[in-house]
């Protein structure tokens, strides 16, 4: 978002002030970047959100329509176009990769509840994390622009741990790159004003007690190449810090 300082953002659903009542949370990043966040989507939350954004100078607004499939989605299953020859051992796995929590998960026989057999049995298994990709975009930006991406888990067990990396390392507590964790399944990545000391490849990770997953996107700057980038690496702290410095003057 660009303009004039002071800018104030809000929402709207369906043009009017979102209630309490949705179980919708909106979070500010910093003064160009204000985050809405749905936990858990259902029924009641299909509608038209807008961000209504406004200085002195004026105001500007966009909308997007929310749609909820409630139902649970199933990943098809087969045994396989082979016949099993007696004595052999069988297994499938029933996964609902979509749909409203919680799911109850049972079996039928024949179209008949799964009578009760030592020789067949049904058991619920863990799921890890999976994540929805993100991206900053096709295009480069600009020095002192905002950024912001937005990780989110779509399926998987809770409790879920989020976290961030930047070019395969943690990213220290008191950088400009913030971190905000918006729900159980969701985590954002902002940066006010971005320079050459940001360009790289930001990486999501998530991990529950099934496994883990990760997906990462990089993040180009114009006027900054990343390859001539790497060599900070091999600097210095000190150094590093009045290298970074000398660009962002040189290219601002």
């Amino acid at each position: 978002m660009a303009g004039d300082f002071p800018m104030n953002i809000t929402w709207l659903f369906n043009d009017l002030p979102i209630p309490y009542s949705l179980d919708v949370t909106t979070s500010t990043m910093n003064r160009r970047v204000s985050l809405l966040a749905i936990e858990s989507v259902a029924a009641h939350h299909v509608g038209n959100y807008t961000c209504v954004g406004k200085n002195d100078a004026g105001n500007a607004s966009h909308t997007s329509a929310l749609f909820v499939n409630v139902p649970p989605r199933i990943s098809p299953f087969t045994f396989g176009e082979e016949s099993y020859e007696a004595g052999q051992s069988v297994s499938i796995q029933c996964s609902v990769f979509a749909g409203d929590l919680p799911i109850n998960i049972s079996w039928l026989f024949n179209g008949h509840p799964l009578p009760y057999s030592q020789d067949v049995s049904a058991s619920t298994i863990n799921l890890p994390p999976k994540l929805s990709p993100f991206t900053f975009g096709d295009e480069s930006y600009e020095a002192g622009q905002s950024v912001s991406v937005q990780c989110s888990v779509i399926s998987g067990d809770l409790p879920v741990n989020i976290t961030w990396l930047f070019n395969n390392e943690p990213i220290p507590p008191l950088s400009d790159i913030v971190t905000s964790t918006m729900n159980k399944r969701i985590s954002v990545l902002a940066i006010e004003s971005v320079g050459a000391r940001h360009v790289g490849n930001y990486t999501c990770f998530s991990i529950n007690n099934a496994g883990n997953s990760s997906y990462t996107s990089a993040l180009f700057v114009n006027g900054y190449n990343p390859f001539s980038v790497l060599f900070i690496l091999e600097l210095s702290e000190l150094e590093t810090h009045f290298f970074l410095l000398l660009l962002d003057t040189v290219f601002s």
